[in-house]
């Protein structure tokens, strides 16, 4: 598996720590400066499954058109991939049609569902998939970022919002099947946010799905099988309140990793 995330760097360095020995793979993606596209926040809305018709096949690239789901003029966009009934193990990269540089976006085992979250620079209103084996794909789009609009990005350094396992928690207690809940981000001033959302001891496989309040349901942030916890990242709009819904019992923890203001 892979995941995808956001950090401050001071001094142009990027600390890491593990709880278990383990060899480490980092592709960077992207980075944000005083200058260049804001974010223009926008719900999470699905752009292509293939499980609707053909399999990605291995080493085929394949051109995802979001040109309906993203302002025109958008130079990247916040894309949630997801590998599902892949042959074997492999990886999926989502990346510049023509311009695959060897980096992967999500890493999965066979037969495995994974979920990882992408900044994925945009051309033409489109960009390109690919798999190192035959696998069906789902991508959902949310916010992009273009010149001249939007919020520029601040970092933070990371904090627990809510932990369900704990009964001090603001939102305590595990999230029931398919009940919407409304995180509590009031205080934050900011137009979208960036979370990191992880799925602990859930009831069963299932997913996991992140957006305003009463749109849940037809897209996923985060896909989880019945052992272990699954996290993911999410850029989620504050208008009109942010809620999520688990197709299965489960505990959540919610960390705040940045803002837009």
């Amino acid at each position: 598996m892979s995941g995808a995330t956001w950090a401050a760097i001071p001094g142009a360095r990027l600390a890491v720590t593990t709880s278990a020995p383990t060899h480490l793979v980092a592709d960077v993606t992207g980075y944000f400066s005083s200058s260049g596209a804001g974010l223009v926040p926008a719900a999470y809305r699905r752009a292509l499954d293939s499980r609707q018709s053909t399999a990605l096949a291995a080493g085929q690239e394949l051109r995802v058109d979001v040109s309906g789901l993203v302002p025109a003029g958008a130079l990247a966009a916040m894309v949630n991939v997801t590998a599902t009934e892949p042959q074997t193990a492999g990886w999926l990269a989502a990346y510049p049609c023509g311009a695959w540089g060897g980096t992967s976006s999500v890493n999965f085992a066979a037969g495995q569902t994974v979920a990882t979250h992408s900044t994925v620079p945009v051309s033409a209103g489109a960009f390109c998939v690919r798999s190192s084996t035959t696998t069906h794909v789902v991508i959902d789009v949310g916010s992009a970022f273009v010149n001249g609009q939007g919020s520029t990005f601040t970092s933070v350094a990371p904090s627990r919002l809510l932990d369900t396992r704990r009964a001090d928690s603001a939102l305590a207690g595990r999230l029931e099947a398919g009940k919407e809940y409304r995180l509590p981000l009031e205080p934050l001033a900011a137009s979208a946010v960036s979370l990191t959302l992880t799925v602990a001891a859930p009831a069963g496989p299932g997913f996991l799905s992140a957006g305003p309040c009463g749109t849940l349901g037809n897209h996923s942030n985060l896909n989880f099988s019945a052992d272990g916890a699954r996290a993911n990242q999410a850029v989620l709009p504050l208008a009109g309140g942010v809620c999520v819904m688990s197709s299965a019992a489960a505990d959540l923890v919610v960390d705040l990793t940045g803002v837009f203001p």
